[in-house]
């Protein structure tokens, strides 16, 4: 079950926000390339295996 925790060790903004909205980008950045770079992998896996299963014939 999903739980709600509050973050208390950063400054609050003016607004009572605490969103660092360079961290949020540099961590959007990093997850967007990980995708990236697992979708590539899984790509060549799979046009590995689709040439082990057609005999490299085409």
């Amino acid at each position: 079950m999903a739980e709600v925790t509050r973050e208390s060790s950063t400054a609050l903004r003016i607004d009572q926000n605490n969103v660092d909205i360079e961290t949020e980008m540099v961590d959007l950045a990093y997850n967007q390339l990980y995708y990236e770079t697992a979708v590539e992998r899984l790509k060549g896996t799979f046009a590995s295996l689709e040439t082990v299963i057609t005999g490299g014939r085409r």
